[in-house]
Parts: C-alpha cells; sequence; structure tokens
C-alpha cells in the first residue's frame, strides 16, 4: 500500500498507466479466441447449435470456476488448520 499519496496522484502515476496499459492487452489477448471459437467448431464439423452451446458453455464456466476455487481455498485453508 501507498502511504501518503492522493489517489488522483497514484491513478495518475506512470507505473499505474503502464500497468493499466499492460492489462488492456493481456485481456483483449484472452477474449480473442472466443471471437473464432464458433466458427472454428462449425468448421470442424458441429452443428450451429452446437457451437453456440460451446460459447455458452465457456461464458459459463468462466463465472462458475472462480466460485469453486473459492470453496476450494476456504475448505483446504479449514482443513489445514491455516488461516487464509
Amino acid at each position: 500500500m501507498i502511504v501518503g499519496r492522493s489517489l488522483r496522484r497514484v491513478l495518475c502515476s506512470f507505473d499505474f498507466l503502464m500497468l493499466y496499459v499492460s492489462w488492456v492487452f493481456a485481456t483483449t489477448a484472452l477474449f480473442v479466441p472466443l471471437v473464432y471459437l464458433p466458427a472454428f467448431a462449425l468448421n470442424h464439423g458441429a452443428s450451429v447449435v452446437a457451437a453456440s452451446a460451446l460459447l455458452s458453455l465457456l461464458g459459463g464456466m468462466s463465472a462458475v470456476v472462480p466460485l469453486a476455487v473459492n470453496e476450494v481455498s476456504r475448505t483446504g485453508s479449514a482443513e489445514f488448520g491455516t488461516t487464509g
């Protein structure tokens, strides 16, 4: 944590700007495959409904997996007697 600096000063700093720009590029790269996934599935013999379902399944998993990881991490911490 940065102590003694205003939020405006931190948000306008070069370090924060570089961090922000790097995450824009990183998350853009994460979502590019989603654009081409239905066309890829269609080209490999899947039906239109199956290609759409594949994209829906992938989107749904992006919501379910973090919840599952959170639950596993909480129960794992309790079992081993660590705090977290």
